[in-house]
């Protein structure tokens, strides 16, 4: 999956079924978030800072690594 250097918003990458099946894996929890809707239109470059404070600096390595995978 291209994420166009981190500018990929939320939204367009829970487009994707295998990103979200992904999320979904690897978060559990976040897609039934009450917050989630709010942040759809969210780059993924601001979505990693605040998940610095949820996951370690490996687990969202991992993420990331795994959805330019896709």
């Amino acid at each position: 999956m291209d994420l166009h250097n981190y500018q990929i918003t939320i939204g367009e990458i829970l487009q994707n079924q295998q990103a979200r099946a992904l999320v979904q894996r690897q978060v559990p929890g976040l897609l039934g978030h009450p917050m989630l809707p709010m942040v759809q239109g969210m780059q993924l470059r601001q979505a990693v800072g605040f998940a610095r404070k949820y996951a370690s600096q490996r687990q969202i390595d991992e993420v990331l690594a795994q959805l330019e995978k896709l």
